[in-house]
């Protein structure tokens, strides 16, 4: 995977803002993932944005999405 789509994997967004009630405990806007063996967690409102969106690399983006909801080419 590139560098430009994995960085945002490699970091934690999550701000703990208190957003809706939120709790360090508990939100239900909180994704939490593993990544080279270290656990992150982000805010589903940030994270995985990439902020250096290249039409080139739509093949790669497409990737991902069929690793996260199973999609299949046809």
């Amino acid at each position: 995977m590139p560098e430009s789509l994995r960085l945002p994997f490699t970091r934690s967004y999550c701000q703990y803002c208190d957003f809706q009630g939120a709790t360090m405990e508990k939100c239900k806007f909180r994704s939490r993932w593993t990544y080279g063996g270290e656990e992150q967690d982000g805010c589903a409102h940030q994270c995985f944005h990439f902020y250096d969106f290249d039409l080139a690399r739509v093949p790669d983006y497409w990737r991902l999405l069929e690793l996260e909801h199973g999609l299949k080419l046809t």
